[in-house]
């Protein structure tokens, strides 16, 4: 929860929130943050295309292609 920090009354044995200003000017010296435009961060670069799908589907299809052949061997 944001702008509420947590309190305890010790009289009444009481949990609860209070609400609170972290960028109070007279108690901190955090400088409050900007609220004006924000850019949104770049998205990250793809990752390098350095023929592993290729690598990696041309291996599938041989190991589809052996299991296949076994199971034909084992079923006649």
């Amino acid at each position: 929860m944001e702008g509420y920090r947590i309190v305890f009354d010790r009289e009444e044995m009481v949990l609860g929130w209070k609400e609170s200003n972290c960028y109070d000017s007279i108690l901190s010296k955090t400088l409050p943050p900007n609220k004006g435009n924000s850019s949104r961060p770049s998205p990250p670069p793809p990752p390098p295309t350095n023929g592993v799908g290729r690598l990696t589907s041309g291996l599938v299809t041989v190991l589809v292609a052996t299991s296949s052949h076994h199971f034909a061997i084992l079923s006649s």
